[in-house]
This record gives structure tokens, sequence and C-alpha cells, in this order.
């Protein structure tokens, strides 16, 4: 019997150890957002402002990308100092078509678009190489931007407020999910916002006040062309990719609360499972692609770890205890035992199997995610990318119902 009771001492030993050090992880942030303030935002007259060059890199979005231009053209940013990029990447379904016909239109600022399209179905992130390298040479300030998110009024000039301080070399806005009846009825949109995003959102910040976060929100992000270069066209993460180079160079990433943007969040099933999946792994790879970052002494070294730990570590353990739990539970059910140790181990893990198995949406929620984090490193690991995206049509179509009218939701 002694070696039940060393295993279950060990499962119990190794479960706690990630939601310790992630609970461990999580008091510290909390400590940087009361102890840390984000850089300056600097307020810039008019006459003062920096030309943007605006990366749209799209595959067929044609159900929504009229609204997207529409949206961009809604943006009080002096026309001159524009330039719009759109980057098709293998669309089938009329994209570019749709687009060229609403620039047609759009006589102010249809002139502004330009078209571009990689050399077949390569991903984002090649198309975003390709937006870097082609946008008008004098132009500093590189913002990207997806065709199913919907910017706040004044996000541009938001932005350039952040650019124009020489600290700064990066910053990304803060998703508001797009509430819908469908969300009401299910939960969903408060689930994502409150689990995942509402960490995600808290995480992010406190990084920003500390250093500056290595995790970017590619749906609204802005990055000074100096600091940045080309991306690894394989992979995905585009958007974090481009942040960690802004940090290597000595400048600061920032997620700013107050820069929104709106998008749909895809509703439970089989499209916010793939979505997660994807992004999971995109920020695996990118962790891993800049592990020596782990060793460092420096404040980024440390946001790092922390990552690493949350995106990496952390899933093995909370689904090895899960795992282990189960079994445990399962061969105490059959087999019976005894000894005290054993029964109070038993009595020790039981909360956390009915908290898997009655809890509310969070905490499978929170499960989901973990579970991502894991297959997504296996898929890594036996080479399945995941970087070629397609979209998700049930939020595509809210964002569409969204355009037809239009209103921004907060003040």
């Amino acid at each position: 019997m002694m070696s039940a009771e060393l295993f279950a001492l060990a499962e119990v030993g190794f479960g706690m150890t990630g939601p310790i050090w992630f609970l461990a992880d999580h008091w510290i942030q909390r400590a940087w957002l009361k102890r840390h303030q984000l850089p300056k935002i600097l307020e810039v007259p008019t006459g003062e402002l920096p030309r943007i060059s605006i990366l749209l890199c799209v595959r067929n979005e044609a159900k929504i990308i009229e609204g997207k231009l529409a949206d961009l053209a809604r943006q009080n940013y002096p026309r001159e100092l524009l330039e719009v990029l759109l980057i098709d990447t293998g669309s089938t379904d009329g994209t570019v078509q749709l687009a060229e016909e609403w620039a047609a239109r759009a006589l102010e600022f249809g002139p502004l678009v330009r078209f571009l399209s990689t050399t077949g179905v390569e991903g984002k992130s090649a198309a975003v190489n390709l937006g870097i390298s082609e946008a008008e040479g004098d132009i500093e300030i590189i913002l990207m931007t997806d065709a199913d998110a919907r910017l706040a009024p004044g996000a541009l000039r938001r932005v350039a407020s952040w650019m124009v301080n020489p600290e700064v070399g990066a910053v990304c806005g803060r998703q508001i999910p797009l509430p819908t009846v469908a969300q009401n009825q299910t939960g969903a949109g408060e689930v994502e916002l409150e689990s995942y995003r509402g960490y995600y959102n808290m995480a992010r910040e406190a990084e920003s006040r500390y250093q500056s976060t290595p995790i970017f929100e590619g749906s609204l992000a802005a990055y000074r062309r100096s600091a940045i270069q080309n991306i690894v066209a394989t992979s995905n993460a585009d958007d974090s990719q481009l942040a960690v180079q802004v940090t290597r160079n000595g400048l600061r990433a920032i997620h700013d609360p107050d820069l929104h943007f709106l998008e749909a969040v895809p509703l439970p099933g089989r499209g916010l499972h793939r979505q997660r999946l994807r992004r999971a792994q995109g920020v695996v790879r990118h962790l891993w692609r800049n592990s020596a970052l782990w060793f460092s002494g420096s404040r980024n070294g440390q946001i790092h770890r922390m990552n690493a730990h949350a995106h990496i570590l952390l899933p093995w353990t909370i689904l090895g205890w899960a795992a282990a739990t189960v079994g445990f539970q399962l061969s105490y059910w059959l087999n019976g035992s005894p000894e005290p140790v054993l029964l109070l181990l038993w009595w020790a893990n039981f909360p956390l199997l009915a908290a898997v198995l009655l809890g509310g949406r969070k905490i499978r929620s929170f499960l989901h995610g973990m579970y991502c984090l894991g297959l997504a490193q296996v898929m890594t690991l036996f080479g399945i990318s995941l970087h070629r995206w397609e979209p998700e049509e049930s939020s595509r179509q809210r964002i569409a119902d969204f355009d037809a009218d239009y209103e921004w939701p907060l003040n």
C-alpha cells in the first residue's frame, strides 16, 4: 500500500505546483497594476500627426469587407496622412472585387486603398511581411487591423498619441465583444470576456505597466517601422512576433485598455474551439521561439518566464492533475482502500473532480483553454500548423449585421 500512498501524494503535489505558481504570478501582476503606470500618452495637434500605413490582410471576407473599409473611412484622421494596403491571401469568394468596387465609389477614401496579394494561401504572417515592405518609404507607423474588427471612433488618433512618445515602439488595443441576442441567451460573450479575456486583459495591462507585453492583439496593433523587420512567415502570432522585435530594440510594447475595437466572439462549438486552438499554437510557438528570454534577468525576461509558465507548463500540470485525479478516484471506487491517508487524499481531490464535472462555464472555459494550449504543443511537435486561417462564418455574419445598422455601442 506504500506505493499507492506515494503515488497519491505525488499526484497531489504535482497537481498543486501549477495552480500555486499561477496564483503567485497572478498576485505579482496585481501588484504591478498598483505600483506602476503606463508610459505617458501625448496630445498631438492635427498639424503634427504622423503618417500611418494600415495593413488589412484578408482571406474570403466578402461578407464584411465593405463594412471594414467603411469602418476605416469613419476615422477622423487626415486623409493625406493615411494609406491602406489591402493584402489578399488567396480569396476565392470575390473579396477583392467587392473591395475594388467599394473603393471606386468612395471618392474621398477610395484612392487611399492599394491592392496587393501574396503568391498563394500563405497565411497572415506572409501578408504582413509583404505589407511592411510595400508601405510608402517615409511612413514610420505600421498599423494592422483585421477585417472583422470595428475600431472605436478616434482610434487612429489615440494610436498616434502613443507613437509620438519616443519610449513607445508598439501599442495594441482591447477587444470589446459584440453583444448579440444569441450571446445573451447562451452567456457565451460574458463567459469569454470574464474567463479568458478578463484574465488576458489584466495580464497584458500589468505587463505593459511593468515594462512591455510580449503577447499582442493584432486586430488593432501599431508598430514603429524602424523597430521591426520580417517575421516568420510560416507561423502565426504575427502581432506578438513584431511586439517582441520592438522590445529587443529597447522600446516599450504597450496594451492600452482604453484603445477599443469591437469583434464578434465565436459562440461555443467548433468555431470557438478552432479559434482558440489556432491562437494557442501561435502563442506557444512565439514563446518557444523567444525561449532565450526565459533566462534573462531583465524585466522582459521575468515577463516571458511568467508567460511560459502560464501557456506552456500550466496546461500540463492542470491536465495531468485532472487525469490523475480521475484515475485515482476510479481506482478507489473499484478497489476501495481503508488507508487513512488515501481516504484523506480522496476527500482533498473530490472538490476538484466536482468542479470539473459540475462547475460553471468559467471553469469549463478555463479548462478548455488549458486543453487547447496542451493540444497546440502536441500539434507543433508533430509539424501540424494552423497559420493559414479561415474566417469563422457565424461571427462574420454577426459583424455584417452590425455593419448594416452601425452604431458604436460605447460612449
